[in-house]
C-alpha cells in the first residue's frame, strides 16, 4: 500500500530538503528513513506518470529523451508550464494550463498562510527559550525544537517561490503580483523578534520593540493576516502540544 501524507509535489518537497541534510556521518536509521521515503515516493510517481501520459502524450517523448537517472526528489516531472508552447495550441492543452494556473494560485495562497503560522511559532519557541529554559538539558530541547520549526519553515518558504515563479511563467506580469511578492530570505522574519537585537540583554530580548518601531515584512501586511491570528491555536489549523520536558510549557507545531 503507497501512502504519502499531503499531496506528492509537497512531500517530494520536503524529502528533497531531508536529503540533502544527509551527510557521511548520518545514521544507518536517517540514510533508512530516506531510502524508505524515496521508495514510497517512486512508487507514487509511476503512477502519476501513467496518468499523465493519457492526458499530455506529449510528455512522454520528452521523458524518453530526457532519460533522467535522478532520485525520485529530483525527477523532471514535465507539468503543463513545462511543456507550455505545444500544450496552448489546443484546447485540452490550455484547459491543464488553466488548471495547474488555478493550482499554483492555491498553492501560493496557502504557503503565506503556512509561513506566517509556522514564523509565529518559532518566535514563540524563542521567547520560550530566553525566558525560561535553564540546564543544558532544558536548552538542548529548545534548540532541537528551533531547529525543526526553522527547517519547517524553509520548506514552506520554497513552497511560495516554487507557486509564486510557476505562476509567473503561467500568467506572465500582472495585479496578482501586487498579493504574492517576491519572497526574499529578509522577507521571511517573524512579526515579532526577540532576538532582533544582537546586544540586548537576555531581559529586554524579552520585552521586544513596539510594533511602532519595528518593520513588518511584507508578508505581515497582506489580507488574512488577521484571521491567521485567530485561527492559530482554533484546533483545526495547527495543534500545538506540551511536551513538558521541564515545568515551563514549551511547545511545538504539528501542522501539516
Amino acid at each position: 500500500m503507497i501512502h504519502i501524507d499531503g499531496d506528492p509535489l509537497t512531500y517530494r518537497r520536503r524529502l528533497k530538503h531531508d536529503a540533502a541534510k544527509l551527510k557521511d556521518a548520518s545514521t544507518d536509521t536517517q540514510k533508512g528513513d530516506i531510502a524508505h521515503r524515496r521508495l514510497l515516493l517512486q512508487k507514487r510517481l509511476v503512477l502519476f506518470q501513467e496518468i499523465q501520459s493519457c492526458f499530455m502524450p506529449e510528455v512522454i517523448g520528452l521523458r524518453m529523451s530526457a532519460a533522467d537517472t535522478q532520485s525520485p526528489e529530483s525527477l523532471h516531472l514535465f507539468l503543463p508550464h513545462e511543456a507550455r508552447l505545444p500544450l496552448s495550441l489546443t484546447a485540452a492543452g490550455r484547459h491543464l494550463l488553466s488548471i495547474e494556473s488555478k493550482l499554483r494560485h492555491a498553492q501560493a495562497s496557502d504557503s503565506l498562510t503556512e509561513l506566517r503560522q509556522s514564523l509565529a511559532v518559532y518566535s514563540h519557541l524563542r521567547m520560550s527559550k530566553i525566558q525560561e529554559a535553564t540546564g543544558q538539558k532544558a536548552l538542548t530541547r529548545a534548540n532541537t525544537l528551533l531547529q525543526k520549526s526553522k527547517d519547517r519553515t524553509d520548506v514552506i518558504a520554497n513552497k511560495y517561490q516554487v507557486a509564486r515563479s510557476t505562476l509567473l511563467q503561467l500568467q506572465g506580469p500582472g495585479s496578482w503580483e501586487l498579493h504574492f511578492k517576491e519572497l526574499k530570505t529578509e522577507d521571511v522574519r517573524p512579526m515579532t523578534d526577540p532576538e532582533e537585537r544582537p546586544n540586548a540583554s537576555k531581559k529586554s530580548k524579552a520585552n521586544p520593540p513596539s510594533v511602532g518601531h519595528r518593520t513588518l515584512s511584507w508578508i505581515w501586511m497582506t489580507p488574512g493576516v488577521a484571521e491567521d491570528a485567530e485561527n492559530l491555536h482554533d484546533g483545526e489549523n495547527t495543534r500545538i502540544i506540551p511536551l513538558n520536558y521541564t515545568k515551563y510549557p514549551f511547545y511545538y507545531s504539528t501542522s501539516s
